[in-house]
């Protein structure tokens, strides 16, 4: 992707213009968008950008019964800003925004648009406040592994039924039932099938209401430190799912060769059995 194009890390001073030359050159000049990811470093790898996904169906004209990412691929063509690539399993798509350094040649930072509901976005796909010792990845592993371990039976479904959420980082929460099916004769292995699916929440502030006291605030789950010493807490509304979830995470930090203090590891390790992070 992007041969031969020269990247450079994008100073912290010249990201707001560079985000208004990224739009301006995609053709987004009356967009509502906010510049995502770790804004805080002095120096940035990427350029991340949040837009709305009805604003840019509707600048795309898409026709109804139209192909969103179809047109996307033809608009992006018609714009001639170079090489990008669409990812539309993770809703974005990528290019290189020209941007000029002091007494040196141009260079390119490459720059992620990210399409989804951009209040959202702006929560979820930020950097983590000033104040954490991680970075928001690990956050939003923790909240993953929560969303991906909380299940309930169906009120009033047959024995085989249950709920999950589905926890969606462009553009919100929702709640899925599925049903357990035997397994084939072919492969012996339980299918689940989905069958009804309810969106519930756009609003980042909807998350640690659901998850806690109700009263909470995304500010009070922004980092990891405080994410995690809430799922300790008393406030935690499923602590019956703990042992799920710090196995689930702990899987995630092995995957991603990621690091946390020992005495975490073993509070991860040991199902959540003590008091959370200090």
């Amino acid at each position: 992707m992007f041969v031969g194009i020269d990247f450079a890390p994008l100073p912290n001073r010249a990201l707001n213009t560079a985000a208004a030359d990224a739009m301006e050159l995609l053709g987004f000049n009356d967009f509502e968008y906010v510049v995502v990811g770790n804004r805080e470093v002095p120096y940035l790898n990427d350029l991340d950008i949040a837009i709305g996904r009805n604003q840019l169906a509707s600048h795309l004209k898409l026709a109804r019964g139209g192909c969103f990412w179809t047109a996307l691929d033809a608009y992006l063509e018609s714009r001639n800003i170079g090489e990008y690539v669409i990812r539309d399993k993770f809703r974005q798509f990528h290019f290189a925004t020209p941007f000029f350094r002091m007494h040196a040649s141009p260079a390119f930072v490459k720059t992620d648009v990210f399409i989804g509901e951009i209040g959202w976005m702006k929560a979820l796909t930020s950097g983590a406040p000033k104040e954490s010792r991680y970075k928001a990845i690990y956050r939003n592993l923790l909240l993953m592994s929560v969303f991906l371990e909380l299940k309930w039976p169906a009120e009033n479904g047959v024995g085989n039924e249950y709920f999950r959420y589905a926890l969606n980082f462009r553009d919100g929460l929702r709640r899925r039932r599925f049903r357990q099916v035997h397994p084939s004769r072919q492969d012996g292995i339980p299918k689940r099938v989905t069958i009804h699916e309810e969106f519930i929440t756009s609003d980042p502030n909807d998350i640690p209401r659901i998850l806690f006291d109700g009263k909470s605030e995304w500010t009070d789950i922004d980092s990891f430190e405080k994410l995690y010493l809430l799922l300790g807490g008393d406030s935690f509304r499923y602590s019956s799912f703990l042992p799920a979830i710090c196995q689930n995470f702990l899987m995630s930090l092995h995957k991603g060769k990621m690091r946390l203090p020992e005495k975490d590891i073993e509070w991860l390790s040991s199902g959540g059995q003590r008091s959370g992070y200090a």
